[in-house]
Formats: structure tokens, C-alpha cells, sequence
């Protein structure tokens, strides 16, 4: 499952990132400091997203066995909250802004991407073969759209409280002088 998690839900959408067009301010902004590491400025949003789905990942393990599912199906509750967790953040990622800074149809191949890992990692849960080689066991139709939109909302909740954040701390804007 680790594996999976590397190779098609971070992997294929990481390199569609790479189609992107820049974004619109981007030669509006200061040039950064060559001192300071490429992280500078995002090691606390790394952190607190990774806080959050590594704890919604984790929530959705513990529910699933408090419900009585067996191993392999609290094991694919959290694994698919996993990959779409990841799948929506992609979105998120595309700017250094918030997720709403961007339209996300702008890029089709990371739509492509995106959809043929959503594709590809319910189609493990769902076939047999794969259930025996991944170790992973079909769920209720309940639990798969749950999978696919519970895990959107750390992404939309962190993303909308950072452009409320900057819409309010926004310079003022100088009036013109003719």
C-alpha cells in the first residue's frame, strides 16, 4: 500500500504539477533569498497538513475498527483516505497562494492524472486479485464516497482560512495620483 501511495496517487499527479502554466503575479513577487532554503516559508504548511491527514488517516482506521470491520477493512478505509487525501491537496499545491488562487481546469493532464489514480486505487479495493496481493477488502458504497469526499475537507477548510487570512491582512491598495 505504501508503495501504491508512492508510485500512483503522489507520483503521477507530482509530475502533471510540472505542466503547469506560472501563475499570474508570479514575476509580481520579490525574487526569493538565495540564502535561505527552497522550503523557507512552507515548512509550516507541510507540517500542519501532513498533522492533519496523517490524523484523518488515522481517525478513519480507529472508526472502522470500532465499528467491527475486519483488518483489511479499516486498513482500506485509511488507505483510501490517504490517496484522496493526497489527490485533492495536489490541487492546493499548484500555488503558493491557497487552492482558490487557481482554476483547477487549467491543466488537463493533471486532471488525467489525477483521475487515473482515483480510478486506479478504488479498482485495487474492488478486485479480488488485488485485494489478495494489496491486502485490501471491497467496501460499502457509503464508505467509498466517503473516501473520496470526507478527505477534500482539511484541504478546503485549510485553504479557506489562509485566503480569508490574506484577503483581510492585505496591503491597502495606494490611490492613484494623476
Amino acid at each position: 500500500m505504501v508503495l501504491w501511495v508512492n508510485m500512483i496517487s503522489d507520483a503521477l499527479p507530482s509530475f502533471a504539477l510540472g505542466y503547469d502554466v506560472p501563475e499570474a503575479d508570479l514575476m509580481n513577487q520579490p525574487p526569493r533569498n538565495v540564502k535561505q532554503s527552497i522550503l523557507h516559508g512552507m515548512l509550516g504548511r507541510i507540517f500542519l497538513r501532513g498533522i492533519v491527514m496523517g490524523g484523518l488517516v488515522y481517525v478513519a482506521f480507529i472508526w472502522a475498527a470500532s465499528q467491527g470491520m475486519s483488518g483489511a477493512e479499516a486498513q482500506t478505509l485509511a488507505f483510501l483516505t490517504l490517496v484522496f487525501g493526497q489527490l485533492w491537496h495536489v490541487f492546493d499545491a499548484r500555488s503558493t497562494r491557497t487552492l482558490f488562487a487557481r482554476n483547477p481546469f487549467e491543466n488537463y493532464q493533471l486532471l488525467l492524472a489525477v483521475a487515473f489514480a482515483a480510478v486506479a486505487s478504488l479498482l485495487v479495493t474492488i478486485m479480488p486479485f488485488f485485494n489478495e496481493v494489496m491486502g485490501t477488502a471491497p467496501l460499502s458504497s457509503t464508505l467509498y464516497a466517503a473516501v473520496v469526499f470526507i478527505p477534500a475537507l482539511p484541504t478546503l477548510i485549510l485553504s479557506g482560512i489562509k485566503e480569508l487570512w490574506l484577503r483581510w491582512h492585505r496591503p491597502p491598495v495606494a490611490p492613484e495620483h494623476d
